[in-house]
């Protein structure tokens, strides 16, 4: 394989992880929020409040999910992208393309993060500020607002507070 069909190659692939990490990202955050809306306005009920207790496990749940998928689909993107700025700047890739990137895909988060902090950034396009929110940020605000609501649930159960 040439470095003009490489890069094609590789410039499809991260097209495809690209779409489907702005996929998930679309759906944790639809999702999220419908969820979170609707044990909002139980919490706020009079007769059906305890409802929204059922719904926090799985908020809580939808939020941590959402920062794990988002962020391992993000370190993919950003192999893709390095692995084409590397054939641009004239950098020798495997042959082995889509092998390599599979290989890559079977790494933890940890193996991921440590290899991609290892480039330096020089031959790698790193993750924007608005990836580190969308990925890291914006999950953990939705489980602060889990944890808030559970908490009010917890007091409003107990007495505590009406």
């Amino acid at each position: 394989m040439n470095n003009d069909q490489k890069v094609s190659f590789l410039f499809s692939l991260w097209s495809i992880q690209n779409s489907v990490l702005q996929s998930l990202r679309v759906i944790f955050i639809g999702v999220g929020t419908v969820v979170l809306s609707l044990a909002t306005v139980l919490a706020l009920s009079d007769k059906h409040y305890y409802l929204a207790l059922v719904l926090c496990p799985l908020g809580i749940f939808i939020s941590l999910r959402w920062r794990i998928i988002c962020k391992d689909r993000g370190y993919d993107d950003s192999y893709l992208r390095g692995q084409i700025l590397r054939l641009e700047t004239r950098e020798h890739i495997s042959d082995e393309v889509l092998t390599d990137f599979r290989e890559w895909q079977s790494k933890t988060q940890r193996e991921k993060r440590d290899e991609l902090a290892a480039r330096n950034g020089t031959s790698l396009a790193l993750p924007s500020r608005t990836r580190s929110f969308v990925d890291n940020d914006l999950p953990l605000v939705f489980l602060s607002c889990w944890m808030l609501l559970l908490l009010s649930l917890v007091l409003r159960v107990s007495g505590v507070c009406i």
